[in-house]
């Protein structure tokens, strides 16, 4: 059995003024087009404190910055890719 993905969004005034709504609604769809065949954990988190390299987004422990909607789809994908799930 896989570990879970753990999907976590900087949800502070400067990553949620800068895009992370808009990442979130893209990484909620992409998952939902998707059949994943292990649990993932999408959760929220305020400030990671590097507000000036946001939007953020944690992928299993990796900090990924200045995030757009299509750069959170294909972090998803490489990740999925990695993970045998693509």
């Amino acid at each position: 059995m896989s570990l879970p993905l753990e999907i976590v969004l900087c949800m502070g005034s400067s990553c949620f003024s800068r895009g992370n709504v808009a990442n979130l609604e893209a990484i909620r769809r992409h998952l939902a087009e998707r059949e994943v065949p292990f649990e993932v954990s999408l959760r929220g988190h305020l400030c990671e404190g590097r507000c000036n390299e946001g939007p953020h987004v944690l992928v299993d422990g990796r900090l990924h910055g200045r995030v757009t909607p299509a750069g959170a789809r294909a972090l998803l994908e490489r990740v999925l890719a990695e993970r045998g799930a693509a």
